[in-house]
């Protein structure tokens, strides 16, 4: 169990300097609120869920709802919305959090991009997996959120 925990820190601590990373680059940036808001809240429900296996809804709601009001809504957000709702119900063995931070992401990221965060996240995924001895279900939004700063990063 202390392994774990220690690559829990470790974790906590990549993803806060990745964020700082960020922060200070798209300082520089215009028109870079939208992924300002996209990467803190990364953050933060990384946090939730490494630490609770939980998603605060308020949070996510709050963050995307400011969002949208500068972002439309695509065909892509509303199908990943759905896939949220049917992984409510049961039918996906996948977390709604993680079908609802990529509804958020596809506001500013086109398919090909989303392709590629699933993609990268899987692969990040997997390795965190191959890492830990904990041989259950992980937290995927600190993927999610590693793969969406590393689309961001290639994108400048």
């Amino acid at each position: 169990m202390t392994s774990f925990k220690y690559t829990f820190k470790k974790l906590q601590v990549c993803l806060l300097g990745l964020s700082l990373i960020f922060l200070i680059i798209l300082l520089f940036e215009e028109e870079s609120m939208g992924r300002l808001i996209l990467l803190f809240l990364g953050l933060l429900l990384s946090y939730f869920d490494l630490k609770t296996k939980t998603y605060p809804l308020f949070v996510w709601l709050l963050a995307s709802f400011l969002l949208v009001c500068f972002y439309p809504m695509t065909g892509l957000t509303w199908i990943l919305l759905a896939l949220a709702g049917l992984a409510f119900l049961g039918w996906i063995r996948m977390g709604e959090g993680d079908f609802l931070y990529l509804a958020t992401a596809s506001l500013l990221l086109n398919l090909q991009e989303i392709l590629y965060l699933i993609e990268i996240s899987c692969l990040l995924g997997l390795g965190y997996f191959l890492l830990t001895k904990e041989k259950k279900a992980i937290a995927f939004i600190p993927c999610l959120y590693m793969g969406l700063a590393i689309i961001l990063l290639l994108d400048f």
